[in-house]
């Protein structure tokens, strides 16, 4: 079916996009959006939180040509450095399809099968909540490309198998039913907000990891976190973070949980020596 689905048809994807001042990488992210090849009518809220480059201008030029695919949000006032959920409530509110798939401005999907491999395993799997894959992690610092995953194959995890397992997937994996909600007090708390979509997926059904590589995972980035960040604060986002997945699993995982807490205070108190 082509791309430009009838509005008649059932929403059945909405693609969740934010972006700021990604000039550099915003084209071939809305690329990887129009290139998908569906047989369901799907839609990318491109959100741009009051860039001061020229990402707003090239989400213009892209919904522009491709109204029926490309449905774009501007802020006038940057949403993000309110730090109180205001940019997941916007989000939240735009995206009314039965999934969900996720993928900020910086990075980009490279399968145009992407979409239909992840929603025909969800239409026929309805125990799980959240489908997720491999990928490329390119480091835009020194150019090198690698396997996110060398060795996991096609498998099922549970919110257990999570909790303590290493980060393995990108947010531009994710593809979720649109069945879940983040409380806005979680939101303001500072921590992986990733981890807690992964969580609370979780909590309605299992995950699924496709080996397949199907999009790039921009590393060190002009603008990302990861390189203004202060390791002693990301040991603290961690440690937030599982006392949020505590409050919201009601301690039904409080000695896993507690490990990784320890673990990440260990290592905060090492950072704090080694000073």
């Amino acid at each position: 079916m082509d791309n430009n689905h009838q509005d008649t048809q059932p929403l059945m994807v909405s693609i969740r996009c934010t972006a700021y001042n990604h000039e550099p990488y915003i084209r071939q992210c809305l690329e990887g959006f129009i290139m998908q090849q569906t047989n369901f009518r799907f839609e990318a809220i491109v959100h741009d939180d009051a860039s001061t480059d020229k990402t707003a201008e090239i989400i213009k030029e892209y919904a522009e040509k491709y109204p029926d695919i490309i449905k774009p949000i501007y802020e006038t006032e940057n949403q993000f450095s309110k730090h109180d959920g205001t940019i997941r409530r916007i989000m939240d509110k735009a995206c009314t399809g039965k999934y969900i798939a996720m993928c900020e401005g910086d990075d980009y999907w490279t399968d145009p099968l992407k979409l239909q491999k992840q929603f025909d395993f969800m239409e026929k799997n309805l125990n799980y909540n959240i489908c997720v894959h491999n990928a490329i992690k390119h480091n835009c610092k020194t150019g090198e490309n690698c396997l996110f995953n060398k060795n996991l194959s096609n498998k099922t995890y549970t919110i257990k198998d999570l909790i303590l397992k290493k980060w393995f997937t990108p947010t531009a994996s994710f593809f979720y039913r649109n069945n879940i909600a983040i409380s806005n007090e979680w939101a303001k708390r500072d921590c992986n907000g990733d981890m807690i979509l992964l969580y609370t997926n979780c909590m309605k059904g299992n995950l699924y990891y496709m080996e397949d590589v199907m999009s790039v995972y921009n590393y060190l980035t002009e603008h990302s976190l990861s390189i203004k960040a202060d390791p002693l604060k990301l040991y603290q986002k961690k440690i937030n973070l599982y006392k949020i997945l505590n409050e919201i699993t009601h301690y039904k995982y409080f000695y896993l949980t507690y490990y990784q807490i320890l673990s990440f205070e260990i290592k905060k108190i090492i950072r704090k020596y080694l000073k």
